[in-house]
């Protein structure tokens, strides 16, 4: 019975020093990206979208860049989250 304990105790010790050494190779838990909050920079790839012009980077079907024409520039009706700074208004409470 002592043998058996042994030879499981043994398994489990090897079994963690393959995790460690496997977890020390990895390099992504080392190196971190670090990216500066930009209220300006795009929620998603510019010119990604084509047809609706709800974002001022988008393309209409004519495929030009929407600009001004944009749901997002114009006032009132719809407003979409198209930059990091962009904050999500809830409706009035009634």
């Amino acid at each position: 019975m002592k043998n058996y304990a042994w030879s499981i105790g043994i398994g489990l010790f090897l079994a963690r020093m393959i995790l460690l050494v496997i977890n020390s190779n990895n390099s992504s838990a080392r190196h971190r990206e670090v990216i500066a909050y930009d209220p300006t920079m795009p929620l998603r790839e510019e010119y990604t979208y084509v047809g609706g012009c709800y974002c001022p980077y988008d393309l209409d079907s004519k495929g030009y860049k929407c600009g001004d024409m944009s749901a997002w520039s114009r006032p009132g009706g719809d407003r979409p989250m198209c930059y990091l700074g962009d904050k999500y208004e809830y409706p009035p409470n009634y």
